[in-house]
């Protein structure tokens, strides 16, 4: 998916950027809350709502539309690293990647499978071939990415602040 979202993405948010300072920001708050949402839907659709034969049926296919949005809406928010590189002092730029991506890992995507895990032990029934817990569980963890949205909307406000500190 990352062939046509990552460019996609990238000239979606740089055109967002012209007409409003923040706008990378804010493509990327939209596809963040999005990549959350499309996997619980997913989940919701194809674990939950669909309970019959392992055949194609209508809800089967709604969630597996979800399934192929999420890693869209994942990869599409590539502006934060573009947005970094212009709010950060030449000299620190690298030094700003490495925190972000680090802290990206250490705010949910290190420990984000762990959780949902911990969750569909107590949720689930334990018995073999028990998928309730574990979809839950990842349902709740994927509910972090509405929460990672809302972050990356409240800093595109800030944006502007932020750039004339670095041009000064």
């Amino acid at each position: 998916m990352s062939l046509f979202a990552y460019p996609l993405g990238g000239w979606l948010s740089d055109k967002w950027e012209a007409k409003r300072p923040g706008g990378r920001m804010l493509t990327a708050a939209i596809m963040t809350a999005s990549a959350g949402i499309s996997a619980i839907l997913y989940f919701y659709f194809a674990f939950f709502l669909y309970s019959g034969p392992l055949a194609w049926s209508p809800l089967l296919l709604i969630g597996l539309f979800f399934a192929i949005l999420y890693p869209i809406f994942c990869t599409a928010g590539a502006p934060v690293s573009a947005t970094t590189q212009m709010v950060v002092p030449v000299h620190r730029r690298s030094l700003s990647y490495g925190v972000g991506m680090t802290s990206m890992y250490l705010l949910g995507g290190g420990w984000g499978s762990g959780i949902a895990g911990m969750i569909a032990d107590h949720v689930g029934t334990g018995k073999p071939g028990d998928w309730v817990g574990l979809a839950y569980g990842t349902m709740i963890v994927c509910s972090a990415g509405i929460l990672g949205g809302l972050c990356w909307w409240r800093s595109a406000y800030h944006y502007k602040t932020d750039i004339k500190k670095v041009q000064q």
